[in-house]
């Protein structure tokens, strides 16, 4: 457990850096967080907390450090690994420096909790608490939007 703490850490580090970087360059957010407030606000916050907090972090772990390191790079799971974080970081379309920073960072550290714990569940209870925890911030900001009439 201190092993996701240390972790959850690290991506929130990654994170701020990131947002700091993407402020320096004039931008609020990345394209992909964009659209993830774009489509919070314009859905059920049950149907939104689903998708990005439960279903979005198993299907990626699967994906990116489970299929790509354990069976496409059987024999070579180091650099499998390597490239589920590529795959990870591209699927989230990081259209700047910053953005590949926030979300490459966020994969190397899943990646890191995979291989080191080779418990495939512990980067996705991590990838689920990382997810968890934004959407609960986002779904505050539109519940507080939508009581107060306000755009967000």
């Amino acid at each position: 457990m201190a092993r996701l703490g240390l972790s959850y850490l690290v991506i929130i580090g990654s994170n701020i850096l990131g947002s700091i970087l993407l402020q320096l360059s004039n931008e609020t957010t990345t394209s992909n967080q964009s659209q993830i407030n774009d489509m919070v606000q314009n859905s059920s916050l049950i149907s939104s907390f689903f998708l990005l907090a439960l279903l979005a972090p198993i299907c990626e772990e699967i994906l990116c450090r489970g299929i790509v390191p354990k069976k496409i790079f059987r024999g070579k799971e180091n650099l499998g690994f390597v490239v589920g974080t590529i795959v990870f970081a591209l699927l989230h379309q990081p259209s700047n420096l910053p953005s590949l920073l926030i979300y490459g960072g966020m994969s190397t550290v899943l990646s890191w909790t995979a291989y080191k714990t080779q418990r495939l569940e512990m980067s996705i209870l991590l990838h689920m608490i990382v997810n968890g925890v934004a959407f609960c911030l986002l779904a505050l900001v539109v519940i507080l939007s939508r009581t107060l009439g306000l755009s967000v």
